[in-house]
């Protein structure tokens, strides 16, 4: 009985041994991954003005009155590293991009490679990923990718495409009770108001105003600011010819909300200036 199973045991350890011999062999016979070209990888590094993850070259907005308006153009920015390194953290190239933002890296060794943007111009950040954005650590397969692009933002340079455009307006006289009171005295208006039409005159239409104070919630006014944080507009009171102060007299700087077109508050800077105008006639 120990011979006869001896024997079976020699037999099985025979069938699992070329078994193991079988499946080593097609271990062995699997190809294994081709190993990816080196080459070249290019792209652009821009200033994002509108942060939507697009680089923006010729876009255009219709104007109110006839025609379109060009919206800004995404630059490119210089100086920007972009360095490429393969699967085992070894650099394998780096490019520094040109005044138009573009830049070409040689990668050496095989890849897949991860490609690194550093030294960014001071102030700018990340921009929104999009169509032609993505993070400032990208992957691409070989060295032939082409369209490795990174857009950066300037947080205190953001501006929508079409921003809204705040003027002053001058109307003769006292400003509080004179003939000309309830004129226009500040206008808020989309910056694609207007025409591109350089023959003629009926192409141009009036703005269409979102804003609109009158000569007697702000009179006269020339210094204008705007804060970004609490969406608020200043407005400074001037000292003009023929035209009064409002009622914040001289010195008045107005708070307006833009939402409710208000004036929400009035600032006065002491001893800015006398009031030197003729009361009682304006023309003089």
């Amino acid at each position: 009985m120990q011979q006869f199973t001896g024997a079976r045991l020699g037999w099985v350890g025979r069938l699992c041994l070329a078994a193991l011999q079988t499946l080593t062999v097609l271990g062995l016979s699997r190809p294994l991954p081709p190993a990816q070209a080196a080459g070249t990888i290019s792209g652009t590094v821009y200033h994002d003005f509108n942060a939507n993850g697009r680089r923006d070259t010729a876009a255009t907005l219709p104007n109110d009155g006839s025609g379109s308006i060009g919206a800004a153009i995404d630059v490119g920015l210089a100086n920007v590293t972009v360095t490429a390194y393969d699967a085992a953290g070894v650099q394998r190239g780096s490019a520094t991009t040109s005044a138009t933002g573009a830049y070409t890296l040689n990668a050496s060794g095989t890849g897949p490679y991860r490609i690194e943007f550093t030294n960014f111009p001071p102030g700018y950040e990340p921009g929104a990923q999009g169509t032609d954005n993505g993070s400032t650590v990208r992957f691409v397969p070989d060295g032939d990718s082409s369209n490795i692009d990174l857009g950066l933002v300037l947080p205190a340079a953001y501006c929508q495409d079409n921003p809204q455009l705040a003027t002053s307006c001058f109307s003769l006289g006292d400003q509080i009770t004179g003939p000309n009171n309830t004129q226009p005295a500040l206008y808020s208006f989309p910056y694609s108001s207007g025409s591109n039409s350089a023959t003629s005159i009926t192409s141009y239409d009036q703005p269409t105003a979102s804003v609109v104070l009158r000569a007697n919630q702000i009179g006269v006014t020339w210094g204008l600011g705007y804060a970004r944080i609490t969406q608020r507009l200043y407005a400074a009171a001037y000292f003009k010819k023929h035209a009064g102060f409002g009622p914040g007299g001289p010195g008045a700087i107005y708070v307006i909300n833009p939402a409710t077109n208000s004036v929400v508050n009035t600032f006065t800077v002491p001893n800015a200036t006398r009031n030197s105008h003729d009361t009682s006639n304006y023309l003089t």
